[in-house]
């Protein structure tokens, strides 16, 4: 299942609380984490990465980390007028990104082992990518934001605890 599809759940449900009146609007947080023009951007990144892994040659280590790549720079896109991807979505995303290569019959622990790096940094095995200002920068989903974030609380933001 999408990552999106949790977020906008979260956000449909924080939605129904305040008009149900059981919950305050200062503590409806999902919005302001996952706002529909992100998620949607999301959602279009993520169905353009399946539709290219399922039509990829799964025997070629080239292709598969070229559709990684364009995943991770199509979500770092995405990100940008939000910068709405931090430490759990950014784990989300990256086990998603693992799942569907799964799902296409890819030995994702092979791949990996292939570039000497485990399973699990799977995304962090994309070359750095630069930017049009000429920085170096690394993909989104391993190095963005710090673990604790620094973004304002909205209040009772599970993040602002």
């Amino acid at each position: 299942m999408r990552p999106t599809v949790g977020w906008k759940s979260k956000v449909a449900e924080q939605e129904a609380a305040v008009t149900a009146g059981t919950l305050a609007p200062a503590d409806a947080y999902a919005i302001h984490l996952w706002p529909p023009a992100f998620t949607a951007a999301v959602d279009t990144v993520l169905a353009a990465y399946e539709r290219d892994v399922a039509a990829l040659d799964t025997a070629s280590d080239e292709a598969i980390w070229t559709a990684v790549e364009t995943v991770v720079v199509g979500l770092n896109t995405a990100d940008e007028p939000f910068g709405a991807i931090e430490t759990g979505e950014r784990e989300q995303l990256a086990e998603y990104v693992d799942a569907v290569l799964t799902d296409a019959g890819v030995d994702v622990a092979a791949l990996t082992a292939r570039r000497d790096r485990h399973r699990s940094e799977l995304t962090r095995c994309v070359a750095r990518l630069v930017t049009g200002r000429g920085r170096r920068r690394a993909d989104y989903l391993t190095t963005r934001r710090p673990l604790l974030t620094s973004r304002p609380a909205i209040g009772g933001s599970p993040r602002s605890r």
